[in-house]
């Protein structure tokens, strides 16, 4: 071949290559992952690069000789022409209509700019072609390593992304009940992505079927603010609905600026320069606090609104408090706004950010990332996408920052004058005192007239209020969460919302609070720390605890509303401590998915906060909170952001000798994580959390189950027996069926593991029949799996299948939806279905790349080698075998040694 003319790839579906329209070998599954890496990558890319890509880690014995092999192939197939060397890298020279992956790229952009255009009819046939390109709708189909599942979640977000912009082209030009159908699939290919179900609602409305778009919404998994907006407004008959303006799409973009500030003047140069700069990158502005970067962000994000129609993201960093929020959760946050609901979250910050980053792929979109401490922390926070705006705001000097200085005398007159809405014969000794800061002009202004001579104008602001906003002003500059509510409020200083209401009111008129959404304010950084200081001088430390308490005792009774609208009969709330507050109401399920959701970081800041100053009597406030959250959390992503406040507790409790506080925190840490963890740390957690809670009903009852469970997935039934045996009487005796039916279902698996399989069998069979009658669906979905697992071991394969294909009906975060699928494969198999057991592999497989629950990626392989082998390509089946053997032995999975057998068995003992 002397020439890469004619060259085409295929990544969207099985990887494949031709040349004129007729195929090219490219390989074992490896060799095409390679193919695809230096595909995708767009740059030259080292053997250490590739071998990262492929195994991550940890590389298997003879990693470069396969890599060499690989290129070597590679290069006879493609020409050396094509696949170069180059100083030690190797690059791919093709054109980019080469590549499907890029085609599709350039289709979506056309489709856009046509969309944005007003010209629905070229969108719409541009969307066609991109959607035309997809083979079998898994891109990459098929391919190991790290990079691969990576890139596949974030291909196949794309994928799904461009059905619902096709839809919604649809419903823009009217076709209003011909999109039903077609979004009646995708929600169910998607049940998690919030557009499908906000394009449904409309698509129903807009057809007249208005009880069908609310039972949309009742059956959406935890529908987010955008969908509650919608709901509201077709609750509301809001006419707006049916007459959308040309080309604009209907599914709503997240809006999450902070209000712009009506009277801003000035800095007309900085926002030129904002603006410019915008285009090529992200904008850091920098400063000294009180400068106003924020306002200015602010007010440019405002102005370049129009441009992003893809969404408006804001968040706060806290690079200036104590506890800067990481990388971590602030995805989580930033993942929420994007419609993500919380089951979906990763657990990992890689996972994180792959799935974030592919969210805004293609998209125009603006990240306003405030007060950032460092690059260090924004780097995992910037997308990757040239269509979306990054604006930074940080204390710290960033690379290529704009320095926002103060303002000139000039422009600080015409500011205090334009707020105070008259002259002030005083001003320019006002000015002078305000040093050129906004902020503290802004506090001015509320002053006017203020004796001349050069005033603290935060000693005369604070001076001027009365003893009880002074009060409120100090207390509520305690907490370092980043803003506050009404409700939040109230519980701080130990008041009712309503003078809460009015108290904070008060201040943000005075200039001291900031609002930064309806119902919500923070204290500007300079602020807070001039509060606290006022607080030192004025409030005892036992005044300051106790109202630290106080918000996180509101905290904590929100948690119990919120867990018992997930599961009523959770014994939790009636065993950790009475709340000196009621806490926020939570009127419904959905109410509380969202308080969660919005929480979780304040959550966060408090306990951190708590357990940092040691705040007398906070160790089992701490405790119990992160217990109530906990169980809210269980089985997400997010639950591993418990583990730094866990293992604070954990720590604060050993040394203040509380084995009851110490128990709840090893539970706590002692969850089996969804990515590369180990049931060896797990099981030392737990053992020592059911040592230290005998005292303790609740943390004996629950870390009972979770150590038997743990202990069973590790192959010692004989151990597990007894303690979800206790489990499940505790449970009983506690009043909570739900989780007694778990306990049933988990001990089912037990006596199956030991031989007992009449009584598994009948276990199992009681436990689903009580989840049925409860309703519980979590509880259903456990019976269902369990059930599953208990009928395949006894050699009942077709109930096994029923049972599983039953659970996939019901609404499933993807990890469970991702584990189903793989046991529903090794079903298949069973039933000498290869074909399909391969088939549901693969979809248990696309559905762990967004996750990063290697367990559920390792039954996967391990049912998908199993069908190459039966079907007669035994060198993939031997790769998959082998990739997952290495995830369950080192997870310390009791299938490891079934699986170790069966590779000696087919290939021979290592």
């Amino acid at each position: 071949m002397d020439s890469h003319n004619g060259l085409r790839f295929h990544l969207l579906g099985p990887v494949r290559a031709e040349h004129h329209g007729h195929p090219l070998p490219v390989g074992s599954p490896v060799q095409r992952a390679v193919l695809a890496v230096l595909l995708l990558g767009g740059r030259p890319t080292t053997t250490r690069e590739l071998a990262a890509a492929l195994w991550g880690d940890t590389l298997p014995e003879g990693a470069g000789r396969t890599l060499r092999t690989c290129i070597s192939r590679l290069r006879a197939t493609l020409g050396e022409d094509v696949l170069r060397s180059e100083n030690g890298a190797w690059s791919l020279r093709t054109s980019p209509e080469a590549l499907d992956a890029t085609v599709f790229d350039a289709h979506r952009a056309a489709a856009a700019a046509a969309r944005e255009a007003g010209d629905l009819a070229t969108a719409r046939e541009r969307l066609g072609a991109a959607l035309a390109l997809w083979e079998g709708g898994t891109a990459l189909a098929g391919l190991p390593g790290p990079y691969a599942e990576q890139e596949r979640a974030r291909l196949d977000d794309l994928h799904a992304a461009a059905r619902e912009d096709l839809l919604d082209c649809a419903i823009a030009a009217g076709e209003h009940a011909e999109t039903v159908a077609d979004l009646r699939a995708l929600v169910a290919d998607h049940p998690l992505r919030e557009r499908p179900h906000a394009l449904l609602m409309l698509a129903l409305d807009r057809s007249g079927r208005q009880a069908e778009a609310l039972a949309v919404f009742d059956a959406a998994p935890e529908p987010g603010p955008g969908l509650t907006r919608l709901r509201d407004r077709i609750l509301a008959g809001d006419g707006t609905l049916s007459a959308p303006a040309p080309g604009t799409p209907a599914g709503a973009a997240p809006d999450g600026l902070p209000p712009d500030i009506r009277d801003f003047t000035g800095r007309e140069e900085l926002l030129a320069r904002i603006k410019d700069a915008s285009a090529r990158g992200p904008v850091a502005l920098t400063g000294p606090a009180g400068v106003g970067k924020t306002t200015l962000a602010v007010h440019a994000a405002h102005a370049l609104r129009h441009a992003h129609p893809d969404g408006l993201l804001h968040l706060d960093l806290r690079g200036t408090d104590p506890a800067p929020v990481d990388a971590a959760t602030a995805l989580a946050q930033l993942l929420h706004a994007l419609g993500v609901d919380q089951q979906a979250v990763p657990e990992s910050e890689e996972h994180r950010t792959a799935l974030y980053r592919s969210l805004l792929h293609g998209r125009r979109a603006l990240v306003l990332l405030d007060d950032a401490r460092d690059a260090e922390q924004l780097r995992p926070l910037l997308p990757d996408s040239p269509g979306c705006t990054v604006l930074i705001t940080s204390s710290t000097p960033l690379d290529e920052g704009i320095p926002v200085p103060p303002l000139t005398g000039a422009e600080a007159l015409h500011m205090l004058e334009t707020i105070a809405g008259r002259p002030c014969p005083d001003a320019p000794a006002l000015v002078e005192s305000c040093a050129g800061l906004p902020l503290t002009v802004r506090i001015a202004a509320g002053l006017v007239p203020l004796p001349a001579g050069g005033a603290d104008v935060l000693h005369a602001a604070y001076d001027a209020l009365d003893p009880e906003q002074a009060r409120a002003f100090r207390l509520l500059a305690l907490a370092d969460a980043p803003s506050f509510d009404t409700a939040t409020a109230a519980a701080v200083l130990d008041t009712d919302a309503r003078a809460a209401a009015a108290l904070t009111n008060s201040l943000a008129e005075a200039g001291l609070l900031q609002p930064v959404a309806p119902d919500r304010h923070r204290h500007h950084d300079l602020l807070k720390s001039f509060a606290r200081l006022q607080g030192e001088h004025t409030d005892s430390p036992p005044v300051r605890d106790a109202a630290l308490l106080r918000l996180l005792d509101h905290h904590l009774a929100t948690a119990a509303n919120a867990l018992l609208h997930h599961r009523p009969d959770s014994p939790v709330p009636r065993h950790v401590r009475r709340p000196s507050v009621a806490g926020q109401p939570l009127h419904d399920k959905a109410a509380a998915a969202g308080w969660l959701r919005d929480a979780h970081p304040h959550l966060l800041a408090t306990v951190d906060q708590v357990l940092r100053l040691d705040v007398p009597g906070g160790i089992r406030a701490a405790t119990d909170l992160l217990t109530t959250w906990g169980q809210l959390l269980a089985g997400t992503g997010l639950h591993a952001d418990l583990e730094p406040p866990a293992r604070q507790a954990l720590d604060r409790a050993r040394k203040d000798g509380d084995d009851i506080s110490a128990a709840r925190a090893l539970r706590l840490l002692g969850a089996p994580r969804l990515g590369p963890d180990t049931y060896g740390r797990a099981e030392a957690e737990l053992r020592d959390s059911v040592r230290l809670a005998e005292p303790d009903p609740l943390t004996l009852a629950l870390a009972s189950h979770e150590h038997g469970a743990v202990l069973l997935a590790m192959g010692r039934p004989e151990e597990a027996l007894p303690l979800l045996t206790r489990a499940e009487e505790a449970f009983r005796a506690e009043g909570s069926p739900t989780h007694a039916a778990e306990a049933l279902a988990d001990r089912a698996g037990a006596l199956s593991a030991l031989g007992r399989t009449d009584e598994a069998v009948e276990a199992v069979g009681r436990a689903t029949e009580e989840a049925r009658a409860l309703g519980h669906v979590p509880t259903l979905v456990h019976a269902l799996t369990e059930s599953g697992r208990t009928l395949l071991r006894a050699g009942r394969t077709a109930t096994a299948t029923d049972r599983l294909r039953e659970a996939l009906t019901l609404p499933l975060p993807p990890r469970e939806e991702a584990l189903l699928w793989a046991r529903l494969a090794h079903c298949r198999l069973d039933q000498h279905l290869n074909r399909d057991a391969v088939t549901d592999a693969e979809r248990a497989l696309t559905l762990e790349a967004g996750t990063g629950a290697t367990y559920c990626r390792a039954l996967a392989l391990w049912a998908r080698g199993r069908a190459l082998l039966a079907l007669g390509e035994p060198r993939p089946a031997q790769g998959h075998l082998r990739e997952a053997h290495e995830l369950l032995e080192r997870r310390g999975a009791a299938e490891a040694g079934a699986l170790r057998a069966l590779l000696d068995e087919e290939f021979g003992a290592p």
